[in-house]
Formats: C-alpha cells, sequence, structure tokens
C-alpha cells in the first residue's frame, strides 16, 4: 500500500535531478527514554520507524508518560548543497522537537497531524549529521485531556526525507505539501476544477506550471500550461482549469479518481518541483428531510469508527494494516468511517478515497477542554492543520469538531453553576472552531459528538454544527434498549429541523464470556449481538436519523478501563488481533447488497462446555443472511427452511454432546461451519467424578486462561447442584462491578458476587472433594473489612465477616476476606472434605453484616 501514501503526499518523481525527492527515512533510529533535554534514561536501542514506547499500556494502567530521544545519524552528498531539505514526520505523539548537529530547528505540539522541519540552517553536506528529536506525550494544555483510548507515545508514522529545489511547492507551517484542488461545482453533466499552489519562489521571476488532469483509466482528460511572473517569497498561484464534461462520478458503489500533477517550471521549461493527488468528483448536502445526500441521491451513513491502534503493536501499525482496516469496513458493506478521535494517518484517507468510504475526520477535543490560552492556541491550530493536510482527499465529507465535550466536567468541577459556566464557554469556543472550519473549508460539513445528557441542548452546543451527533448507550451502561428510540424520537421532536447522527453504538464483549439469556452489561458475545441486532434495525428504518457509526471497528487499547479486559475496551466488531467476531457479519448481512451474505454465527462460541437439562434440550443455532430464507442441515439432516427476520434466520437443534457439522444454504450460497457440545448434566449421577466450578453472582459462562468452564450461577434442584437463597451483587441496575480485582487474570470470576446469607448444595455421594472458593471484597478498597454492597433493591447492606458451614460443621469463622489481602482483591481460599452424606451442603452466612461469594468449584479427589 505504500504507492498510495506516495501519490498521497504529492511525492515527485525521482529520477529527475530538478524536481523533488522524496524518499521514507523510517530505518537505522535509535531509542531511549530520557529526561527533558533528551538525555537518554538507559542504553539506546536499535528500532525502525513507526515505533511507540508504550507497549506497557497494554498491562497497566499506569503507562508510561514522559519524555523520550530518538537518534539517527545520516550524511547527504555535496552534490544536493544547492538544494533545500526538509524532514515530513506524518505524526509524533504528542510533542517533539527536533535537533539537528545540536541546533534546535523546531518544534510541534499535537499527535495526530504532521509537520514539516527544514534541515539547511543546520545541515552539513559530505559529513555526518546527528539528528535527535525530544518526544513526550503527558498533554499538559494539549488535546486530548482526557478520553477513553491510550496516548501512545513516540515516532509512530512515518518520516520522510524530502529534498526541493529553492524554487518550489511550499511545505508551509501547517504540514501541507502546498497545492490546493478544488472542485466548487459538480454535477452529472459538468464539474469545475481549480488549482491553488503555494509557490517558494526564490528569486523574481518568471514561471510556468503546467497542470495535467487524467481520467480514472489513465487517459489524459485536459492539460493547461500557465505563465505568471513571481516575486521573490511565497504566494498563491491560482488557476481555473476548463470544465470536464460529464465527469466519471466518485461514490462508495463508485469510487472512480481522477489525478491532478502540477508541475512547477522555470522561464527555460526546466522543472522545478510537482505537486500530485487522486480527485474525486462528488457533491454533497443535507436535504430538507435532514438526509444526507450524495451526487443529488439521499444516502444512509452507516460504518464503524476506528481507533488507529492494534494489538501487539500500538499505534506503530503499517500502511498496509491501515488499508485492511478499511477494507473490513468496506468488505461489511459500510460506506462510512468517523475516524475516532483524531486526525489518522494518511493512508487510511487514501484507502477510502480509493474503496469508496465517506469519511468524518476530527480533531481530539475530547471530554473536556480547558481555557488555557496555551490549548485553545494548540486546538484551533490542530483544526488548521487537519484541513490543510487532508483537504484534498474526495472522502472527506465531515470535519469533526468535539466529543463529549463537557462529560468529564461534572467530575472536575464540583459545584453546579461553575460547571454549567465552564459549559457555556466551551459552547462559546466551539462557535468559534465551527465557524474557523467553514473559514478554512466551505465545501465540508462539520459535526459535533455528544453523549447522552439533554444539557447539551441547554447550553446552546449541540445545534452548532451541521450535523449533530449522539453517542447513545441506552442498553448498555443503563436502562433498556428502546430508550435509544425513545431519546432519538425526541430530540427529533424538539429540533425537526436538526441533522441527526448516531455518532457511536456500541456493546463489549469478551470471547471468554458466553450467556444463553444475554443480559445487559454481561459482556457476553451474545449480548453484543443482541445489542447491535437492535439498534442497527432502528437506524435503518428511521428516515429522520442520518446514519450511524458502530462503536468500534475494533477492540483498541485504552489504559485505564477496567470491564472484563482491564486496560481494553472491547466494543469491537472484531477482535484486539483484528480477526472478525460473529456480529460483524450481522453488520455485513445487514449493508452488503451486491453479493449474497450467508455467515453461520457460531465462530465465537464454537467449542462449547455447558449445563443441559437431558436429552430433549435444545439450543439455538443463529444464521446472519441478507436472503429472504434459508434452510439448515445438522449433520446432514434437514432442519426446515425458515423465514429470514431483521438478517437472522433461527433453528433450535437437539443440545447433546458431539460434533454437528452445520451447513445454512439458499440454492448454492451457504456456510459451513463446525460446532462442538461438550454438556454436563444438570442432575448429577451417585458415584461419578465431580468437576463442577460456579461462576457466583453471574449469568455468563466464563471460560478462563487453563480453559476450565466456569458456569452461570443457577439455582438448585433437586439430584443437582446450585445456590439456595442469596441474590446477586448489583451496582445501580447493572449485575457486578468494573472494577479491577488485583491479584488474578481472570477479572470476570471476582467482579461478580452472590451476597446474603445462601447456601450452594451439591446432590453428590460420599468420598473426598476438594473445594475451591473464590472471595474478592468488592465494597472495600482498603485493607479493613467492612463495608457496603448494594442489594437488588438498592439499599446498601453492610459487609460482614463470613462464616462457612459444610454440612452443618463450621469449617471458616469470622472470615474476612479484606482483612487477609484487602479489598478488591482475589483470595481463594481452598479446602479438603471428607463427605460421609449423600450430598454437600455448604452454607454462607454473615457475622454482624452480609456474606459474599464470587465464585467455587467442588473437584473429586
Amino acid at each position: 500500500m505504500k504507492y498510495f501514501l506516495l501519490s498521497l503526499l504529492a511525492v515527485c518523481l525521482l529520477p529527475f535531478q530538478g524536481i523533488c525527492q522524496t524518499s521514507s527515512f523510517n530505518g537505522g533510529w535509535s531509542f531511549a527514554l530520557s529526561d527533558a533535554s533528551g538525555h537518554p534514561n538507559a542504553k539506546m536501542e536499535a528500532i525502525h520507524i513507526p515505533h511507540t514506547y508504550n507497549l506497557d499500556a497494554y498491562k497497566t494502567k499506569d503507562y508510561y508518560r514522559g519524555y523520550a530521544v530518538y537518534e539517527k545519524q545520516f550524511t547527504i552528498d555535496k552534490a544536493e548543497a544547492g538544494r533545500l531539505h526538509y524532514l515530513h514526520f506524518e505524526g509524533v505523539n504528542s510533542k517533539a522537537q527536533v535537533f539537528l548537529n545540536d541546533q534546535l530547528l523546531g518544534a510541534h505540539q499535537g499527535g495526530y497531524t504532521a509537520f514539516n522541519i527544514a534541515l539547511d540552517k543546520a545541515l552539513k553536506f559530505g559529513a555526518t549529521n546527528r539528528l535527535k528529536v525530544v518526544v513526550n506525550n503527558e498533554n499538559k494544555n494539549l488535546a486530548p485531556l482526557s478520553g477513553d483510548f491510550t496516548i501512545f507515545g513516540g515516532i509512530y508514522r512515518d518520516v520522510w526525507m524530502v529534498s526541493k529545489a529553492k524554487t518550489h511547492f511550499d511545505l508551509d507551517q501547517l504540514g501541507g505539501w502546498g497545492g490546493i484542488i478544488r472542485t466548487p461545482k459538480v454535477s452529472a453533466s459538468q464539474a469545475s476544477l481549480s488549482f491553488e499552489g503555494k509557490i517558494n519562489s526564490a528569486q523574481s521571476q518568471n514561471l510556468k506550471m503546467e497542470v495535467v488532469l487524467t481520467a480514472p483509466d489513465g487517459s489524459k482528460v485536459m492539460a493547461k500550461t500557465f505563465k505568471k511572473y513571481f516575486h521573490k517569497g511565497t504566494k498563491s498561484w491560482h488557476v481555473e482549469m476548463p470544465t470536464v464534461n460529464k465527469p466519471q462520478l466518485w461514490s462508495p458503489d463508485s469510487p472512480l479518481l481522477y489525478h491532478l500533477t502540477a508541475t512547477l517550471k522555470d522561464r527555460h521549461g526546466r522543472t522545478l518541483d510537482t505537486f500530485s493527488h487522486q480527485v474525486g468528483f462528488r457533491w454533497f448536502a443535507i436535504n430538507a428531510q435532514n438526509q444526507f445526500e450524495l451526487n443529488g441521491a439521499p444516502l444512509k451513513l452507516i460504518g464503524a469508527s476506528r481507533h488507529q491502534d492494534k494489538a501487539p503493536y500500538g499505534i506503530a501499525v503499517s500502511d498496509e494494516q491501515h488499508f485492511a482496516d478499511m477494507k473490513m469496513i468496506k468488505d461489511m458493506g459500510g460506506n462510512f468511517t468517523r475516524l475516532a478521535h483524531y486526525p489518522q494517518d494518511p493512508a487510511v484517507l487514501d484507502a477510502c478515497d480509493r474503496l469508496g468510504i465517506i469519511v468524518w475526520q476530527e480533531i481530539p477535543l475530547v471530554d473536556i477542554m480547558s481555557k488555557n490560552e496555551a490549548f485553545t492556541s494548540s486546538a484551533t491550530n490542530m483544526l488548521k492543520e487537519m484541513i490543510e493536510q487532508y483537504r484534498n482527499n474526495p472522502s472527506i465529507a465531515i470535519w469533526g469538531l468535539m466529543n463529549e465535550a463537557c462529560i468529564q466536567v461534572k467530575y472536575r468541577i464540583k459545584k453546579k453553576e461553575p460547571r454549567d459556566l465552564f459549559c457555556l464557554w466551551t459552547a462559546k469556543f466551539g462557535k468559534s472552531l465551527n465557524k474557523l472550519a467553514k473559514e478554512e473549508d466551505p465545501s465540508r460539513l462539520t459535526a459535533m459528538a455528544f453523549n447522552e445528557d439533554i444539557n447539551y441542548d441547554r447550553y446552546g452546543m449541540s445545534g452548532i454544527a451541521d450535523i449533530t451527533g449522539w453517542n447513545l448507550y441506552p442498553g448498555w451502561y443503563g436502562g433498556q434498549l428502546k430508550g435509544f428510540e425513545h431519546f432519538i424520537a425526541e430530540q427529533h421532536r424538539l429540533f425537526p429541523h436538526r441533522a441527526l447522527f448516531i455518532s457511536e453504538f456500541g456493546a463489549g464483549s469478551d470471547a471468554r464470556i458466553h450467556a444463553n439469556n444475554p443480559q445487559k452489561f454481561d459482556f457476553s458475545m451474545e449480548y453484543q449481538q443482541k445489542y447491535l441486532e437492535h439498534y442497527l434495525k432502528v437506524i435503518q428504518n428511521t428516515d429522520y436519523i442520518m446514519g450511524g457509526s458502530v462503536w468500534n471497528l475494533a477492540d483498541f487499547s485504552s489504559a485505564s478501563r477496567q470491564e472484563s479486559m482491564v486496560h481494553i475496551n472491547n466494543k469491537g466488531l472484531v477482535h484486539l488481533d483484528h480477526t472478525p467476531k460473529d456480529v460483524y457479519y450481522f453488520l455485513q448481512a445487514c449493508l452488503v447488497k451486491d453479493r449474497p451474505i450467508v455467515h453461520i454465527a457460531t465462530d465465537d462460541w464454537a467449542n462449547r462446555t455447558q449445563v443441559t437439562e437431558g436429552d430433549r434440550a435444545k439450543i439455538e443455532v443463529k444464521v446472519y443472511t441478507n436472503q429472504n430464507h434459508l434452510s439448515l442441515f445438522v449433520n446432514g439432516i434437514d432442519h426446515g427452511e425458515r423465514t429470514v427476520r431483521n438478517h437472522i434466520a433461527r433453528w433450535k437443534m437437539q443440545n447433546k454432546s458431539g460434533v454437528y457439522q452445520l451447513i445454512a444454504a439458499k440454492n448454492r450460497t451457504m456456510d459451513v461451519a463446525t460446532l462442538s457440545l461438550n454438556n454436563i448434566p444438570a442432575k448429577l449421577k451417585k458415584g461419578a467424578p465431580v468437576n463442577i466450578h460456579i461462576n457466583a453472582g453471574s449469568s455468563v459462562i466464563y471460560t478462563d486462561h487453563a480453559k476450565t468452564t466456569w458456569f452461570a450461577d443457577r439455582a438448585y434442584s433437586e439430584g443437582g447442584w446450585g445456590f439456595i437463597g442469596g441474590e446477586h451483587f448489583k451496582q445501580g441496575d447493572r449485575n457486578g462491578t468494573v472494577a479491577t480485582i488485583k491479584d488474578t487474570d481472570e477479572q470476570p470470576l471476582f467482579q461478580t458476587a452472590r451476597i446474603g446469607d445462601f447456601s450452594y448444595k451439591f446432590d453428590v455421594a460420599p468420598g473426598t472433594y476438594q473445594l475451591a472458593l473464590n472471595f474478592a471484597d468488592l465494597s472495600n478498597w482498603g485493607p479493613q473489612s467492612a463495608y457496603l454492597l448494594n442489594n437488588q433493591q438498592g439499599q446498601q447492606t453492610k459487609v460482614g465477616a463470613i462464616d462457612v458451614e459444610i454440612n452443618g460443621k463450621v469449617v471458616l469463622k469470622n472470615f474476612t476476606p479484606a482483612q487477609v489481602v484487602g479489598g478488591h482483591r482475589a483470595l481463594v481460599k481452598k479446602l479438603l472434605i471428607q463427605n460421609d452424606q449423600q450430598q454437600l451442603n455448604i452454607k454462607i452466612t454473615g457475622s454482624n453484616g452480609q456474606a459474599f461469594l464470587n465464585g467455587l468449584s467442588l473437584i473429586s479427589k
């Protein structure tokens, strides 16, 4: 994919000595963490760009935020002494100072836009040059001040060495390449085209500029030569090109790209510099129904948001990996992406141009702003840089200005009145950014995204930009699924002339967690499916919703996140390694129109160990498809044809242990999957070995790192096993906690609990058993016992010491886990039991308060 990037960067043809030469500058670097001056804290290590120094963010929330130094030695031939030399950095997070031969040449603030550094002031020709870049990712008075993503530090995008003649297209202060392409009027019959070159002339002289436009098939559409006298210095040269008749229009269905090349020559016709970029003829608008229109036709924008990191690389990913992500959105049938929450690699935008994906690109103003002048100045400059660097990409339709701009205010500003004043100021700042975006690029739409808080309406913030985006999660963080359509319907009622976009919607999922009865915030793969199946249908069927962007394309790094996968936001349609989850294919079934889609949704749970109620038990097989009817065959047996509803066909099949081949088919369109069932009977067979693991207080099935299955908590029935009494520990209307539990890699086992006075009963034969009791005091962050748990009625109850009896015999008395290991820490208490009865009854009660248990296992010895 590197040739895509070369085109995007206005690279000039290398063989001609007179013109710009651009080459990658990624090899031969060394790196170390450092102090503020760039003095290494340890021995320098050899690295290759792209590079990040924050892979620790996958392991700890306290990942390194501070200084690092990058160094490189290089030589430039003496024959180059008559030319100018620059370094183009595509992205350094978050601040950079660039030194050459111990001289500071320039600095840049902002980790997500490019910048250029002129080298000649300190450059030595024919000798060794020492380059040093000091990097810092602390983000003091620099956006983002907060955010649900990791601020990976480093030189994490490509670096380019650029050699130019002294008269050239200017590498400006905003990180651009000196050329602006405009298509101010486009229709099916005609398209206007202009080019503005920023010319840096070394002397007063006559110059020529030849502009050539080639069609998508490579044929020449037009060529025109312009002449002008330039005084020494930098000035813009604006030229109007002839009208293009019957242009081949760019769209997601047909992403046809022209190519413009502008060649700068001296009065003798010698080439000085060249600018080159793809061109897409298209027009878009918001119509009277507040729908997005492309090329005169309404188009519902649906796709996925995208963060730029990928495990285990962090944000130091290749152009090929960037392209692969965009290809996943395209293959899914998406026509849209929101690049959240910052400008992304030029390779991403280049891919969107070529694949036909409409883009919302935004600056990293996230969660909370600052009135500090350094912050507002850098934020304003970020917007200018983003527009300057990406304005030539035809895929971009929307400039994003802010995301959830007041969500952190209530946590950082304690009193209500100052909070309101701060958000009113934020709205004022947002208006200034919107005005600036319209001045810099009136051809694009603007947008802001808000969390579910009607105060944005009260502050006057939600109507500033052309598009009001809502990040909505009813049925995930709280409330019910139907709260989604209720909220957006009320917004439409109150503001019928406002363009509404669902800028985020999503639910977390963990490949280790499954549920036959998925529930809100359980992190099961099945609940994520249920959630997206609901939301997408509403978005597609509601005319006044302009579009929607699933949060997120891929699971991504968020070092401060806790939940089931510590340091990871797991709302992705694909996993951390970017392999698809089953729910990805639901989106594909909903969105793809040009080819048949059939996907048996068993990839996430292909090997199942679960409790069964007997030979008559059934399990559901679900298939995602864009067909109207499908048939299912299980080990060659026809299970009948089903009508497809909401792109889902459903069957019930026998739930018996074994390996099953599943075939879902319509005519010659089919999918094949293998499903392995290992069922544990709910009724225990007397004398048979016992190996039961219970995820107490939880409705999900969890598979741990050792591939042991922990069953969902279940009520006791005669002849079997399960709990008697007690209730699930809840926080608000959600089960369990999302807080990190220390001293364990099995977070979901300790984030839920059964509380109260309760028993676990097992109808087992006499014998020797090992009982393991899992404890984590979810009420207590400190070293003492104590304190409060919420029961299902929302009442707070003191956590007391725990008494454990087995078949009436006390085995633990006044046991207080938090006194042993501290609160929110895992503790496993193992007991060997000689059972002389036909059952094992484990009674757990609280002394002077409420007892709890996070899990237990019983194993025959």
